[in-house]
């Protein structure tokens, strides 16, 4: 595609574009030590449709092959969770007889009151619709708060499997990131024998993610996690009176709020449900997993 911008740019009257010229020093600042040298990274991309460019979805399918490979968690970050396809595929593993612990980080509210009405009465709908296959009790949305009880904003696109694999980048998990959006993700496998020695940091990574929430040192985290117990069953024997993660509580939701929720207005999948009439689109009628929850 690089070479068809390059086209196009110069057919335009655009001067040539010739390659970089490689630097020879490392760009990295020496003040910082680096947690990862010398490993493989991915890079995944969404880009909609455009003229005559195709469009992308690698970021959906990584999310997609991600969530179906995790064997014991998922811990993740994000801004939103309003994505039908990774609800469905979270749907599908809590469905199993042994699914993984899914923890997700996220913020009390969207920010604005229209993406609160999109983003928020979303995620309600379908953490209700997966509440409903997840027999084991293994997925949880949760909250961070500041010592004061102030909910913190999660701006954060980060996901951990298993610690093995360590995704980071812009895509949220809603709707648009995972179709019509332009979004970069980057991943590091260590599973990949060539990245093993980047497991133990991505272990890391996460205590001290859990910690910071919980106002706990990332040894304590660590040693807690260690007794082979669930995130959210250290998140509990952890919270004290300060820094803290909860368990969000989901609204009840009016009518309008619902309906707008599950026609996905604000949160196209692509450019062409710009054309689709409302009545056809619905999250759950075009799902073969999720259910229409019983409650708002």
């Amino acid at each position: 595609m690089a070479s068809l911008a390059r086209l196009r740019w110069e057919r335009a009257g655009g001067a040539p574009i010739e390659p970089c010229t490689p630097i020879a020093a490392s760009p990295w600042p020496s003040s910082v030590q680096a947690d990862y040298q010398f490993v493989g990274l991915g890079i995944s991309r969404t880009r909609a449709k455009h003229d005559d460019c195709p469009a992308i979805s690698e970021i959906e399918q990584l999310f997609l092959e991600h969530i179906a490979r995790a064997k014991r968690f998922i811990y993740a970050e994000n801004q939103y969770f309003a994505s039908r396809k990774v609800a469905e595929a979270i749907a599908k593993r809590m469905a199993k007889s042994d699914p993984p612990e899914v923890f997700i980080v996220t913020s009390e509210s969207a920010d604005g009151w229209l993406e609160q009405k999109a983003m928020d009465s979303a995620r309600a709908r379908l953490v209700r619709s997966i509440a409903e296959k997840d027999i084991n009790n293994r997925f949880s949305i949760n909250i961070p708060y500041t010592a004061n009880g102030t909910p913190i904003y999660v701006h954060a696109k980060l996901m951990i499997i298993d610690d093995e694999v360590l995704r980071v980048g812009s895509a949220n998990m809603n709707n648009r990131s995972l179709g019509l959006d332009s979004e970069c993700d980057v991943s590091l496998d260590a599973a990949d024998p060539a990245n093993s020695s980047a497991a133990p940091e991505i272990a890391r990574l996460r205590h001290k993610l859990l910690a910071e929430h919980c106002g706990v040192s990332v040894e304590h985290m660590a040693q807690t996690l260690s007794a082979a117990i669930t995130m959210r069953e250290a998140v509990k024997l952890l919270t004290g009176p300060g820094r803290r993660l909860e368990r969000l509580e989901l609204p009840d939701l009016s009518d309008a709020e619902t309906v707008l929720a599950d026609q996905a207005i604000l949160d196209l999948e692509n450019p062409d449900e710009l054309y689709e009439p409302f009545a056809k689109r619905s999250i759950f009628s075009r799902s073969h997993v999720l259910e229409e929850p019983v409650k708002g």
